[in-house]
């Protein structure tokens, strides 16, 4: 009968799956198969977008990061934030006050006393060193309200900080 059917040199194939003889697949041959050749490819894909944005990313810090770290780094960022703002100017006025609070803390001021009254005992103070030189507070805030551009606020700013600094300095000696 089969003979009869096909000719002498068609093959002839048995599909013996029913009867429990079954061919196995590898793994690789069924990932080809369509179902899941769409899946592979996006995969392979995926990963060459992964592998050049690797690269390209090493090759972008090696020059330098796009976020630098470090508190030289926070200040710059806040000084350019400031100055966007149009901030710059009053800044000066705050700082002041704020060192003004935290150098009548140093020494001890009452916490009651006025803005006058802290700007008179730190000014006391700074002529009551033997032998000293040094600007009193009132000259150095002047210096910082006087200043005409932001490279003069700095090194008046700079100076008034560094003063706090050895008034506290003074203050741990004793």
């Amino acid at each position: 009968m089969i003979d009869y059917m096909v000719d002498e040199t068609t093959p002839i194939v048995f599909d013996m799956t029913l009867h429990g003889v079954e061919r196995t697949r590898n793994i690789l041959q069924l990932l080809l198969m369509p179902p899941f050749v769409a899946g592979v490819l996006c995969l392979v894909f995926a990963a060459l977008l992964i592998g050049v944005t690797a690269f390209a990313g090493n090759l972008r810090t090696r020059a330098g990061r796009d976020i630098p770290l470090g508190h030289s780094t926070l200040v710059d960022s806040s000084a350019r934030l400031v100055s966007i703002a149009g901030r710059s100017s009053s800044i000066g006025a705050r700082y002041v006050a704020m060192i003004r609070r935290q150098s009548a803390r140093i020494v001890g001021a009452p916490t009651n006393a006025s803005e006058a009254q802290q700007i008179a005992i730190l000014d006391s103070i700074g002529r009551a060193r033997p032998g000293s030189t040094e600007p009193t507070f009132s000259q150095l805030s002047s210096d910082v309200a006087k200043a005409s551009n932001p490279a003069a606020m700095m090194r008046a700013i700079s100076k008034l900080y560094k003063w706090k600094q050895e008034l506290g300095r003074d203050r741990k000696r004793r």
